[in-house]
């Protein structure tokens, strides 16, 4: 069931990731040495940060990941799957995908994996995961090594008085790959913040020792107290 709920939810996910212009890659030259720019932008955050200049080459990047391309065909499905999962008259509603049904249908094609895999090891990184879904590969290595791989240099930026290091420029890949690679990410450590806060909450469990737990259950009763008007 967990599976399934996972299958699920990564389906919606890969939809409005592939619906957005984020995910596109275009060619500049048809030459043999040719790459192609990833229209992702660098973190907005590195717009109105200071420079500090380049990180050491040698310094470890542990966690990038590579995101497959859907193709137009795979999203127009993938869509169609998801209206008929939730169509009582479907022969498909409720019916939930696990990991490798959904990368048999809408994951990258196995040569393309394979292809993709084959030359981030000729770049000297380290594949640390291949995804169940076929939909990433999580992978790790030096700043030197993803600066002459995706062409963009990793500098120390500082960020609303913190210090961060992030990619300062536009990604590339192998005009190959063009329609495989959708996009890079994990070459900077700035994280999004939440903004969201909760006020008053009271939870329902103590222990013995007299620790508080909160649950969904707490957020819920809150609402309701306030619903109702006995928002203590």
């Amino acid at each position: 069931m967990l599976a399934t709920r996972f299958a699920r939810c990564l389906a919606g996910l890969v939809l409005a990731a592939s619906a957005s212009s984020v995910y596109a890659a275009t060619a500049s030259t048809k030459d043999s040495d040719a790459r192609v720019a990833l229209t992702q932008l660098v973190a907005p955050q590195v717009a109105k940060a200071t420079d500090l200049g380049a990180v050491d080459g040698a310094q470890t990047l542990p966690s990038m990941r590579l995101h497959f391309a859907m193709t137009p065909a795979k999203q127009a499905a993938l869509q169609q799957l998801l209206a008929n999962q939730q169509n009582p008259a479907s022969s498909q509603y409720h019916r939930w995908l696990t990991p490798e049904q959904f990368r048999t249908s809408f994951g990258v094609e196995p040569e393309q994996e394979r292809s993709v895999l084959s030359w981030l090891a000729a770049q000297g990184f380290t594949v640390n995961e291949v995804s169940r879904g076929g939909l990433f590969v999580r992978f790790s290595g030096t700043a030197a090594q993803a600066t002459q791989a995706f062409g963009a240099s990793v500098h120390h930026v500082r960020v609303n008085g913190e210090l961060h290091t992030a990619n300062v420029g536009t990604l590339s890949v192998p005009a190959g790959f063009a329609n495989v690679i959708a996009s890079v990410a994990g070459m900077d450590d700035i994280r999004p913040r939440s903004h969201g806060t909760v006020r008053d909450v009271n939870p329902l469990y103590t222990t013995s020792g007299g620790t508080h737990y909160l649950a969904p259950g707490d957020f819920w009763m809150r609402r309701r107290w306030m619903w109702s008007g006995l928002e203590p």
